[in-house]
């Protein structure tokens, strides 16, 4: 997995990026719950962090496109034989 992963970077800032996303909504839902709110009120924190995650969805079908699609016909190298 992290050699995937250091072949191309931008999957790594995708990573990052939906950690970051589900650590503020899930500490934003919590703090609500331990203040005995059973539900979160609607606040501009819960349509920012939505719209977070959809941009780094968005992104993360481009990269995979660039992946699967553009960087396809890469020729294999072959090794060496002794």
């Amino acid at each position: 997995m992290v050699k995937f992963l250091e072949k191309d970077k931008r999957l790594l800032l995708l990573s990052a990026g939906f950690s970051a996303t589900v650590y503020m909504n899930t500490h934003y839902i919590l703090y609500w719950t331990s203040k005995g709110v059973h539900a979160a009120p609607y606040s501009p924190a819960l349509v920012i962090t939505s719209l977070l995650n959809m941009l780094l969805f968005g992104y993360l079908v481009k990269v995979l496109y660039d992946i699967a699609i553009t960087k396809k016909n890469i020729p294999v190298t072959q090794q060496q034989t002794t």
